[in-house]
């Protein structure tokens, strides 16, 4: 199952399945997290490089999400 973690929330809820990376558990769908997001602000070295993609030339848009929807 790959998880989309986009944006602050999104982040902050993804950390929590990070643990499962790499490990598999019987009857259950391994999990693979993306995070995804507009800001480096969000971002810590609990999350790996690999798993983080950062969108580029902006710099997140905090409570005005109409400045990046474009």
């Amino acid at each position: 199952m790959k998880i989309y973690a986009a944006g602050g929330t999104g982040i902050n809820i993804g950390r929590q399945f990070i643990k499962y990376v790499g490990k598999s558990h019987p009857g259950f769908a391994d999990i693979e997290t993306v995070f995804i997001d507009t800001s480096k602000s969000n971002v810590d070295t609990s999350i790996p490089r690999e798993m983080l993609y950062l969108v580029d030339d902006l710099d997140g848009s905090g409570k005005l999400r109409a400045s990046n929807y474009t």
